[in-house]
């Protein structure tokens, strides 16, 4: 008896310590294009009332390690970011530059504009990690619902051995 209470213990110990570990775990790239049809759905409903949610880190918009930011490509700045002086920032000035050698600002609009990727579309580049300050490479979903305004995205620091091209690969 003494050696099933003692497993018993260990066991609940042992689930103690793994829930926290699971609940920090990071977001994976289904939810983020879940997420970020979800986002453009919400906003072709809502409008320009909307946009504001994107900037408050404490929105649904912000989950597990990422947040969704908004895009008026039209306009050709962001719109929504929970990123310090992100907001207002032209596309144009965005000027890092992704895997397929184009600035990132422009060539989300790009994929935005593009017919022939309905399902949106996962770039790659190299970005600052705002929690750690290093730079690392970061995969972003980029995504527009047909006849919606805004464009939005969400991103993932790379996961070892993932690429935007295997991801792109599913989304077909």
């Amino acid at each position: 008896m003494k050696k099933v209470s003692l497993f018993v213990v260990l066991a609940a110990l042992v689930a103690l310590v793994a829930l926290p570990a699971m609940a920090g775990e990071g977001v994976t790239p289904d939810e983020i294009v879940a997420k970020c049809k979800e986002a453009s759905a919400y906003l072709a409903e809502k409008g320009d009332a909307a946009v504001a949610e994107f900037s408050d880190p404490n929105s649904r918009w912000v989950w597990k390690d990422t947040y969704v930011f908004v895009y008026d490509c039209a306009v050709g700045e962001c719109v929504g970011n929970i990123t310090p002086g992100m907001v207002g920032k032209k596309i144009g000035d965005i000027t890092t530059i992704d895997t397929e050698g184009k600035p990132v600002g422009l060539h989300l609009c790009e994929i935005a504009n593009d017919a022939s990727k309905p399902n949106g579309w996962w770039i790659q580049f190299d970005w600052r990690n705002p929690k750690t300050g290093e730079t690392k490479p970061k995969l972003s979903y980029i995504y527009r619902a047909p006849g919606a305004t805004y464009t939005v995205g969400a991103g993932i620091y790379s996961p070892e051995g993932v690429t935007a091209a295997d991801l792109n690969a599913k989304l077909k």
